[in-house]
This record gives C-alpha cells, structure tokens and sequence, in this order.
C-alpha cells in the first residue's frame, strides 16, 4: 500500500472536495471522501518515515483554524530552523529562527504543540477569503517572529503569513517601496505583496508604456496650441489633471473644431499653419478622444502591472490583524475618473513618466 504523510493525505481530501476545505462539524459526504483516502494509503509521520502512525488528537484553538490534527515535534534549533528554510522560503535566510525556537521550548507541551501544529501544517485560510483577525496561537507566533527574526531584506510578517497560507517568501525582497512585486509566493503562481504601506511615501509603478506614453505627450502637444505655449507641463497630478479638463471644456472643442473647417478654405497662411498643426496632432481623433485615449492606456498599464502579484496586505501586529486585499480591489482605487476627466487621487505623479502611487491610499484601502 502506498504510504503519504498526515499533510499531504488532508490536502488530497481537500482537493476533492468542491470548496476546498473542511470545517467541523463534517458532512457524511466529506468523511466519506477522506475514510476512501485513509484506505488507499498507509499514514506515516514525517519525522519517521518508515512507521506508520495514527493521527494524535491535539488541543486546538479553533479560531487559528488548523487543517490537521498533528504537529511536528521538532528536537533541536537546528532541525526547526532547516525546516523553516526548506519549507517557507526560496533560498532566504532568515537569522534568529534559534532564538524563535528556544522561546517555543518555554511554553507549556500543550501550547508547544499547538503553535508547531500550524509552523508543520499551516491552516485552512485562503487568501481569497480576505482580511483576519490572527487566531490565540498565531498570535503566540506572531509575537515571537516580531521579537527574534531579523531578516536582512523583507519583514518578519512576510514569513508569518508565508506559514499561515501556506507559501514561501521570495528571496531578495526588499523593503524600500520601489518594486511591487510579491514578496510571498502561494501555490507558485498567486504572490501576495507585503508591505507597511503606512510607512511608504510612493510605490513605483515603473515607467508608462510607449504607447501611454505617446498619447500622453499629444495631450500635450494639443494644450500648448490651445494655451499658445511651447513648455512641457508638469506632471503632477493636479496639473495633468487641470489638462485634460480644459481638453475636455466644450468651449475650447468648439473653437478647436471651427479651426479644422477654417484651414482648409482660409487663404490666411498663420491660420493655415495652425489648422495643419492640429489636425496632425489629432489625426482621426476628436480633441476628446485624445484625452480618453490616454485614460484607456494608462488603466490598462495600471492593470498590468498591479495584477502581477495576486494580493496585497499589511499586517497589524499590535492588533494581529492581517490586512489582505486581491489586486482587483487595489486597482479600483487607482484607475481613472474617465467620466470626469481625472487620474485617481492615488496617484501623485508621473515624473519622467514613472508612475507614483501614494502609499497611503494603498493602505486606507486595505484598512478599509
């Protein structure tokens, strides 16, 4: 008979099971599809390969939502913190892990088992399911990972939630707030970004696409007509801002478009010149169309980018709160007003077209 550890035989039995967890009280339906598992396989223990070995029922707090009845018992410093690395991490190195597992060795056996149940089988949290409040014996963890783990990149709350949802923390992250890339990687393909994003003046989004970025400068372009001035304007948000409003002033369309009829019959040579120069820049575009032609491809750029990781949190740890949001909702506050003709208030900048989110709107969302 086929052997398979107690971790591996729970996540099989979640896997066929159509929400992709189990809560007691358990339905007949879902003990039958895990009695069908335990008589395909012979349960063994990871620490002991070899021996088959029935499930220990072990105390738990059921607000830390455990996904097993076990623990690995862990003999030494060494042992826990190469089973830290292997299982959580992608080549990070993490100091003070010993010290983690020394103050672990203080607490009482039920409570020593109960924190090392979720460091060997994790919990039943989906990320999907959103923001939580961290249950007793995450908390216990919690607090020691705050007080030992000095990680040279990253933060310890990047290798708690790592260990509650099940992923690993990427190596060389970095903690400046100048790349929105995941720093936890869950199931290989969905990331989480973790950051105190309270502390953070401006994330960058990187440089606009070339294509943003062209639209943008025909804005331009066309408002300088418009104002009779040859100066590029400033890239803030408010003045961009101000740009596509006075693009967007029905006045200023109307005048625009008594230009283009104007040129073609007129014998007057400035007005000929400033007819041809307009109609350049807008080519088949309206002076509106312009405007929205950039809204369209600086969303998309938004959405590209924000999307590359699949979720963003903050952990509170004084509250023991994590924070945790889908990339979906986070770009819902950064893209464009297009009815009113304005960038989200999220954005502070394009200088040099990178774009700057403000790392304040980032966190009242999750806060939310």
């Amino acid at each position: 008979m086929k052997t398979i550890t107690y971790k591996d035989l729970i996540n099989k039995w979640f896997a066929q099971l159509d929400k992709g967890y189990a809560n007691p009280p358990y339905t007949k339906e879902e003990w039958d599809i895990l009695e069908s598992l335990k008589r395909e396989y012979t349960i063994i223990t990871e620490a002991e390969p070899e021996t088959p070995e029935k499930p220990e029922k072990e105390k738990s707090t059921e607000d830390d939502r455990f996904v097993a009845k076990t623990a690995l018992f862990m003999d030494s410093p060494e042992a826990f913190t190469e089973y830290i690395i292997t299982n959580y991490t992608n080549g990070v190195q993490i100091p003070g892990l010993e010290l983690v597992f020394q103050d672990l060795s203080k607490l009482t056996p039920e409570k020593f088992q109960d924190v090392a149940k979720i460091i060997n089988s994790g919990t039943n949290r989906n990320p999907d399911d959103g923001s939580f409040g961290m249950g007793e014996n995450e908390q216990t963890l919690m607090r020691l990972l705050i007080k030992h783990v000095q990680m040279q990149t990253g933060d310890p709350t990047e290798l708690f939630l790592a260990i509650v949802l099940g992923g690993r923390i990427k190596a060389g992250t970095s903690e400046t707030g100048d790349s929105i890339t995941s720093n936890v990687d869950i199931d290989g393909t969905r990331g989480i970004i973790v950051k105190d994003f309270a502390l953070i003046p401006e994330l960058d989004f990187g440089k606009l696409s070339p294509e943003a970025i062209e639209a943008l400068e025909d804005v331009f372009e066309m408002a300088n007509v418009v104002l009779d001035q040859q100066q590029k304007p400033e890239l803030q948000r408010d003045s961009l801002n101000d740009i596509f409003r006075l693009m967007s002033d029905p006045e200023i369309i109307a005048e625009i478009n008594e230009l283009l009829k104007l040129y073609q019959t007129t014998e007057i040579k400035v007005v000929q010149r400033l007819g041809k120069k307009v109609a350049n820049i807008l080519g088949d575009k309206s002076p509106e169309q312009l405007v929205i032609t950039f809204f369209n491809l600086f969303d998309e750029y938004l959405r590209t980018k924000i999307t590359q990781t699949g979720y963003w949190s903050t952990v509170d740890s004084e509250k023991f709160t994590v924070y945790l949001e889908p990339s979906s909702d986070i770009y819902s506050i950064l893209k464009s007003d297009i009815e009113n003709r304005r960038i989200s208030r999220a954005i502070s900048n394009l200088e040099s077209y990178f774009v700057k989110v403000k790392g304040e709107s980032i966190n009242k969302k999750l806060l939310a």
